[in-house]
């Protein structure tokens, strides 16, 4: 946008892109087949999950191009719709900016001529599209961390009013108003960014504190062997006492912003839980089908839920922890 406004000519503007595309396409080949290698030698498999690898070598061009309008559509619902992170104020602030980007785009193209006009209003369209890439990628399945590129769309009124560009006057009313609209928005983010990580480290410290008492209790079973008694935790973590809730951070719970209130949430965290975060051999069993099963005998249905009296039990050698029904 910034080459086409400085007066590029289309041929030297439309061999950047190309250039560029043809980088990322030599770029995703190479990397293809140093994946291929590196699978063959080490008989590694790609985990087939939401946004793994496998789903993105599934994403062919009719998907591509059938996910074009849906990636335009959420760049827009992500800066103007509500969530936890988007409240009232943050929401009135990004229509104003983007009413003076278009009060900019104005001045900044007023008596040039139709190719500049051209060249820089299809590198607007593109915008959109290009900042929110990692959605296409997704195939939709995106949350507010891989859309970090989206919010460079602050730059780009700041780059039509260029106090060099535009007269004093023009300058003095919109640029400043850009400076503020873009403080503003920019303070509340991370006002709200520190919020989450706050909130993340206060759900990990429950988390270990309240896992720690747990194995402990489990540790004062009659007949449990540490690495060797199968441990399983039956029930939901976040549906049960050991979740962390405070009505102070309550925004932060919600879905948009994917903050858990458990640092464990389901039972492919298990056993990294226990290996990696509190250095445990305990046999903790990680498979849903055979917790599920657990979960449905008699003897742990009529156990109370954590952390009544009798939560953790041994039933037919294995140390059973009810966290919820």
């Amino acid at each position: 946008m910034q080459r086409a406004l400085q007066g590029a000519e289309w041929r030297h503007w439309l061999r950047q892109g190309v250039c560029a595309l043809a980088a990322l396409a030599l770029g995703t080949a190479l990397y293809l087949v140093s994946l291929k290698v590196s699978l063959a030698v080490t008989g590694y498999r790609l985990a087939d999950t939401g946004n793994g690898l496998t789903q993105l070598l599934r994403l062919g061009p009719a998907a591509v191009l059938a996910g074009i309008p849906a990636t335009y559509g959420n760049f827009f619902k992500t800066l103007f719709g509500y969530s936890g992170w988007n409240d009232r104020g943050m929401r009135a602030a990004t229509a104003l900016l983007f009413v003076l980007t278009a009060a900019g785009l104005a001045l900044r193209l007023r008596g040039r001529g139709g190719r500049m006009a051209a060249q820089v209003l299809w590198a607007v369209a593109l915008l959109p599209l290009g900042l929110n890439v990692s959605h296409l990628l997704a195939s939709g399945n995106v949350y507010i961390l891989m859309q970090h590129a989206l919010f460079l769309v602050y730059l780009v009124p700041m780059l039509l009013f260029d106090e060099a560009a535009l007269t004093p006057a023009d300058w003095k009313v919109g640029g400043v108003l850009v400076k503020l609209l873009c403080g503003f928005l920019i303070l509340r983010n991370i006002l709200c960014a520190n919020g989450a990580y706050v909130y993340t480290k206060l759900v990990y410290d429950n988390t270990a504190r309240q896992m720690t008492q747990i194995m402990a209790d489990v540790g004062k079973l009659d007949g449990y062997e540490p690495g060797t008694t199968p441990v399983a935790f039956v029930g939901s973590f976040t549906d049960s006492q050991l979740a962390y809730h405070d009505p102070a951070f309550s925004r932060y719970e919600e879905g948009d912003l994917h903050q858990v209130n458990s640092a464990v949430t389901y039972d492919g965290t298990i056993k990294w839980w226990f290996q990696h975060v509190m250095g445990s051999s305990a046999a903790v069993i990680a498979d849903s089908g055979t917790l599920i099963a657990l979960g449905e005998t008699p003897a742990v249905q009529a156990m109370p839920l954590y952390p009544a009296n009798g939560y953790c039990a041994m039933v037919d050698g294995t140390a059973v922890i009810k966290l919820s029904d």
